[in-house]
C-alpha cells in the first residue's frame, strides 16, 4: 500500500470544523462617490487576472505559483517570447491549478531571521532565555531525505555516510526493503524543507533559522521521489532511527511528515516496539507526526495512534493475531495554524478570539483517543525553509510537525533527565497553560494548544 507524504497545498476553504459565525448586516451603500480603495495604486477594478497575462509580456525570468492539491509548488522559466509564456503557463496549468505568473526577479539575503512562526511559537524568547540550540540532540526527519550540500544544512550531520534509505527494492524481490546507507540527496525536496526547519544555521547570515539551530540530523529516506512510500518502508525507518546499534539512528527526536488513511497497524506496531521501556534496542524517542491535511477531516495514520489511543483496549481491526497497542504518550500529533494578515490559508471567519492564530484551513483535526483529544497546534503556513538549491515558502501540517520536534530537541537538552514522555508532557502542558487557543481545554482543533517553546523549558529551569 502506498503511504503518502502529508498533504502540503493551499486548500480550498473548509470551515466545517469551525462552528458558523453569525452574517454581518450589509454594509449601507454609499451616498457620495469615492475612488476606490488600493493598494499600491492598484484597485480591485484595475487589477488584471494574474493567471492570464496579455501579449505585453516580454523576455525574462518568470515564475509560476500552482496548487497541486499536495502542495504549492513554485516554478520557473526563461523564456524569450509571448508564446514562450503561453507554454510555460500551460506545463504549470498540467501539474495543478496555476494560482499565479509573473515575472520573477534576484534576491539577495540582507541577513537571516526566523520565520513569523518561530517568533509565534516563542523560539526567539526561548533561545535568549535558556540560551539553547539543541546542541547534542540527534533529530531523526522520515522523509524524502535531505540536500546535505544545502548551506544552510552543512555540518548538522553524521560523517559519511549519514542516514539510511528505506525506498530501495531488491530488483528480484520487489517486496523486499533493501537499507541502503547514505542519505545526502533530496529528489523531491519536502524532507530538506522539513529538516530546515528543525535545524538550518544561526549565525551564518544566510536564508533562515531552524528551531533548534544546532541539533544533529539524522536523514532516514522513506518517502520516495514523488513523495510517496510504503507502511512497511517507514515501520521499517522508524526502527532504523531509533536502534541503539553504533551505525544506527539512536535518535532522541523523531518527526514524520508523512500521513495515510491506511489504517493497518504495521506503524504502529513499530512505534510501540521503540517505546516499549523494556527493549534496550532503542532510544525511546519522542515522535511528532504531521496529522494530515484533509480539511477537518479525521486525524492521518500513524498521527492517529498517539496517546491513550483506541487499541489500548480493543485490537486493531482485522489484525490476526490481535494487536493491542499501549499507550503512546511519547507520540504527538500536530495540526497547523494560521495568521491572519499575515499569511494565507485562513478560514475568512472564526467564533474564537485566538490571539491572532486560527487553524488553517487545510488542517486534518486531531484524534480523541481514550482519553479525550491529544496532540498540539503548531504554524504551518507559509513557511520559509531550506530547499535544495535555495528556500521555499511552502505551507501544510508538514511543517508544523518539525517546529515541534524543534520544541522537543531544545527540552532534551535543556532538561536531559527527562524521558520522552516527560518532554511530551511539558510541550503539551506548556501549550495548555500560555496558547490554550479555541474552546476552553483540549479540543480536536488545537489539542492542548499551541506551542510554546520558552513556557516549555521555564516547566523545567
Amino acid at each position: 500500500m502506498s503511504l503518502l507524504a502529508a498533504v502540503l497545498g493551499v486548500a480550498a476553504l473548509a470551515t466545517a470544523c469551525l462552528p458558523a459565525a453569525p452574517a454581518a448586516d450589509p454594509a449601507p451603500p454609499p451616498t457620495t462617490t469615492v475612488p476606490p480603495a488600493a493598494i499600491c495604486g492598484v484597485t480591485a477594478s484595475s487589477a488584471a487576472d494574474p493567471t492570464a497575462p496579455g501579449p505585453a509580456a516580454t523576455k525574462g525570468e518568470y515564475v509560476a505559483v500552482v496548487d497541486t492539491g499536495g502542495e504549492t509548488q513554485t516554478l520557473t522559466r526563461d523564456v524569450s517570447t509571448f508564446g514562450d509564456l503561453v507554454e510555460f503557463q500551460a506545463d504549470a496549468a498540467s501539474r495543478g491549478d496555476v494560482v499565479l505568473l509573473a515575472p520573477d526577479g534576484e534576491v539577495h539575503a540582507s541577513a537571516e531571521s526566523p520565520t513569523w512562526g518561530f517568533v509565534d511559537a516563542g523560539f526567539d524568547a526561548a533561545w535568549t532565555a535558556a540560551s539553547v540550540d539543541g546542541r547534542g540532540v540527534r533529530v531523526a526527519v522520515l522523509d524524502t531525505g535531505v540536500d546535505a550540500s544545502h548551506p544552510d544544512l552543512v555540518g548538522h550531520f553524521d560523517p559519511a555516510p549519514a542516514g539510511m534509505d528505506f525506498t530501495t527494492t531488491d530488483p528480484t524481490d520487489p517486496a523486499k526493503i533493501v537499507p541502503t546507507p547514505g542519505v545526502a540527496t533530496d529528489p523531491n525536496g519536502h524532507g530538506t524543507h522539513v529538516t530546515g526547519i528543525v535545524a538550518a544555521t544561526a549565525g551564518n547570515g544566510l536564508g533562515v533559522e531552524g528551531g533548534a539551530p544546532a541539533a544533529t540530523i539524522v536523514p532516514v529516506r522513506v518517502l520516495d521521489d514523488e513523495g510517496a512510500g510504503s507502511l512497511s518502508g517507514v515501520a521499517a525507518g522508524l526502527r532504523w532511527a531509533a536502534g541503539t546499534g553504533p551505525t544506527q539512528g539512536r535518535a532522541d527526536v523523531i518527526t514524520m511528515s508523512l500521513g495515510s488513511g491506511i489504517d493497518s497497524g504495521v506503524v504502529g506496531q513499530a512505534l510501540a516496539e521503540i517505546e516499549n521501556p523494556a527493549n534496550a534496542q532503542y532510544t525511546h524517542p519522542i515522535v511528532t507526526i504531521a496529522a494530515g491535511n484533509n480539511q477537518c477531516a479525521a486525524t492521518a495514520y500513524p498521527a492517529a495512534y498517539a496517546g491513550i489511543n483506541a487499541y489500548t483496549n480493543s485490537p486493531v481491526p482485522g489484525s490476526n493475531p490481535p494487536l493491542f497497542l499501549p499507550p503512546m504518550p511519547q507520540v504527538i500529533p500536530v495540526s497547523a495554524v494560521c495568521k491572519p494578515g499575515v499569511t494565507g490559508d485562513c478560514p475568512s471567519t472564526t467564533p474564537f478570539p485566538d490571539d491572532g492564530w486560527q487553524l488553517a484551513d487545510f488542517s486534518s483535526l486531531l484524534p480523541s483517543n481514550v482519553s479525550g483529544p491529544t496532540g498540539v497546534a503548531a504554524p504551518g503556513a507559509m513557511i520559509d525553509s531550506t530547499w535544495p538549491g535555495g528556500y521555499r515558502s511552502v505551507s501544510g501540517t508538514s511543517m508544523a510537525a518539525p517546529f515541534v520536534a524543534a520544541v522537543a530537541a531544545l527540552v532534551r537538552e535543556h532538561c536531559p533527565s527527562d524521558d520522552a514522555a516527560a518532554v511530551a508532557q511539558r510541550i503539551e502542558s506548556s501549550a495548555a497553560s500560555s496558547r490554550d487557543l479555541g474552546p476552553s481545554g483540549r479540543d480536536r482543533l488545537y489539542g492542548y494548544g499551541m506551542i510554546d517553546a520558552r513556557a516549555a523549558l521555564q516547566s523545567c529551569s
